[in-house]
């Protein structure tokens, strides 16, 4: 990372105020991290807070060991630069209650780094992984099981281990890092990137399959990704157009639309309401009932700006969505024009199936476009972001990468 005098000055008052009898590279790695996530946290502006288990077995294969975490967590909170709210949560593993903590960054930190020119808006030109090697992106393969819904954990499947002796895995961390190694050598701003990994899921390496980056950008609100610069140079956005549902035609056999756009055509005005019904009903493998609350919660934010923590919205805010754009209406509609959605629920393809076709065609335009053109691009899923100036060379790229390598014609489009 950057801003190591703001780093080291705050190490300092820590290491007295708790009278710390060593200097630990370790413990000043995790101040750092812990800097870098309460400023991430503090620029979405929702209120949002670091919830982390103070289990000492959950800090196990973590980038932040337990005891330097811990050393800076008490060192944080009695110097008063943290608020924590202790709490407790259901342990997966043995079924056991855990300890666990909610933390924000205080007035009095961020007046201490404002001090040295870092707030919340501009923390990614601060603090930055400066990647010298692809070594050091830990675990870039991931797996996790079928996902299961309970009330401490919905819809998230367990880590699984990785057998690092299976000839896929090797070549899957190969290829991964090979990105990594490649991306450490160019300077991203405006955003948090520290590398790749990927995760599949369902306890197989052909269900899932997503790129994931260890930062913010992926995250980001969507008005914020111009303000991120690769190498300097302003950038913009490559999307695939309709990427699931596009892909899901492809798994059923069945031709493509001669349309332009696959969302359009069933006389909601809409567009972006049409595409959360198609993406609910691609996600659950069945038309829903009702519309989901996630649904619901990104017409809010889309349409009237209303961003919040899920569970803050009201019941008056959620039921705009239906108010609007009756369930009934929508759904009649949407499969009187798209009637795949039907033979989808009866196909036994999963978001899983969809996930993998589209992060084939994602892995082959990133190493293309790294390894045949020198060009960094950060994916966001169904998009690239890369330099401006590319964006036609990396339309080309990204169609053929998906053609050759998912099996998929797709359209692309620059915003």
């Amino acid at each position: 990372m950057i801003a190591n005098e703001s780093v080291d000055r705050l190490f300092s008052l820590l290491k007295q105020n708790q009278e710390w009898e060593y200097n630990s590279l370790k413990t000043r790695k995790a101040l750092e991290s812990f800097l870098n996530d309460l400023l991430g946290l503090a620029s979405k502006k929702d209120g949002s807070s670091l919830f982390r288990s103070l289990h000492k077995p959950s800090f196990k294969g973590c980038y932040i060991g337990y005891s330097p975490f811990i050393r800076v967590f008490k060192g944080l909170r009695d110097a008063g630069f943290i608020e924590v709210k202790l709490g407790f949560y259901s342990r997966r593993e043995d079924g056991g209650d855990g300890t666990a903590a909610r933390m924000k960054g205080t007035r009095a930190l961020f007046e201490f780094l404002l001090g040295y020119g870092i707030t919340p808006s501009n923390y990614g030109d601060h603090f930055r992984f400066i990647t010298g090697s692809p070594d050091q992106v830990r675990d870039p393969v991931r797996l996790r099981a079928s996902k299961k819904s309970d009330f401490w954990h919905p819809l998230r499947g367990r880590r699984l281990p990785i057998d690092m002796a299976d000839p896929r895995v090797e070549s899957l961390v190969y290829q991964m890092q090979g990105l990594n190694g490649f991306v450490a050598r160019h300077v991203f701003t405006g955003c948090v990137f520290e590398g790749f990994f990927r995760q599949f899921n369902q306890g197989r390496y052909d269900k899932g399959g997503r790129v994931y980056a260890i930062g913010n950008f992926q995250n980001m609100e969507r008005e914020k990704r111009p303000g991120i610069r690769i190498n300097g140079e302003r950038v913009c956005e490559v999307d695939v157009s309709a990427s699931h549902l596009t892909i899901a035609y492809h798994l059923l056999g069945i031709p493509l639309p001669d349309v332009d756009d696959l969302y359009a055509g069933s006389g909601i005005d809409n567009r972006n309401v049409v595409k959360r019904f198609v993406t609910a009903t691609l996600g659950a493998g069945k038309i829903p009932r009702q519309w989901p609350k996630g649904s619901k919660i990104d017409y809010l934010k889309r349409e009237f700006g209303i961003r919040k923590k899920d569970w803050d919205y009201t019941t008056e805010e959620l039921s705009r969505l239906q108010r609007d754009y009756p369930f009934a209406m929508v759904k009649a509609a949407v499969v009187k024009a798209l009637p795949i959605l039907l033979k989808w629920q009866d196909s036994g393809f999963t978001w899983a199936d969809l996930q993998y076709r589209e992060s084939l065609g994602l892995i082959a335009t990133l190493e293309e476009l790294a390894f045949r053109h020198g060009i960094p691009a950060l994916p966001l899923h169904d998009s690239v972001i890369v330099p401006a100036s590319k964006a036609a060379l990396v339309g080309r790229v990204m169609i053929q990468a998906f053609c050759e390598h998912a099996g998929v014609l797709v359209r692309v489009k620059t915003k």
